[in-house]
């Protein structure tokens, strides 16, 4: 019975604040660390709990190609978000220059067959997307299938140093 009353999703007062306990034992010392539920509106896993197991979840191949073929039948049927689409990949593409081009330079390669499509470096599945481990080289790609392609990504953000502006605007937020 050590620290019941800490576990579980619930709460207690440490040091005059309030600290809570998610499911998997993370301690979150801000209420809105916790995404509600529509029922209960109290969720017991904190907000990076929840999202790492929506993440595997929607990682599995079925479940990535379900999501695919659910979105591009919803964008033909609904223009207003086939919009908000298309302008947050113009704002990311404004913002990303050099990735637009490396993309743009392995495209016309691929088509001019000076580069070839491989099959994924880890499971060999024959259909690929190019990784770039660095932009200033755009044909220096390794080839992944989808899923292990985001999972490089998802390696890839935890291994990258945190963005300070990032931090700050956290920091004014709270």
């Amino acid at each position: 019975m050590r620290n019941s009353y800490l576990q579980g999703g619930s709460s207690a007062f440490v040091f005059m604040k309030k600290i809570r306990i998610c499911k998997n034992g993370h301690l979150v010392d801000k209420e809105n660390s916790y995404l509600e539920d529509r029922i209960t509106h109290i969720q017991k896993r904190c907000k990076k709990c929840r999202l790492n197991k929506v993440n595997k979840c929607n990682s599995k191949p079925e479940r990535m190609e379900k999501i695919r073929i659910y979105w591009r039948g919803h964008i033909k049927k609904n223009p207003r978000d086939k919009k908000k689409m298309l302008e947050s990949v113009r704002k990311w593409s404004s913002k990303n220059p050099e990735k637009v081009k490396a993309h743009q330079l392995v495209h016309k390669a691929l088509k001019a067959k000076i580069l070839k499509r491989l099959p994924c470096r880890v499971c060999k599945e024959k259909k690929t997307d190019g990784h770039h481990p660095d932009y200033l080289k755009p044909l220096e790609v390794i080839w992944l299938c989808r899923l292990h392609h985001k999972e490089q990504h998802r390696k890839e953000r935890l291994l990258r140093p945190p963005n300070p502006l990032h931090q700050q605007a956290q920091a004014d937020n709270a």
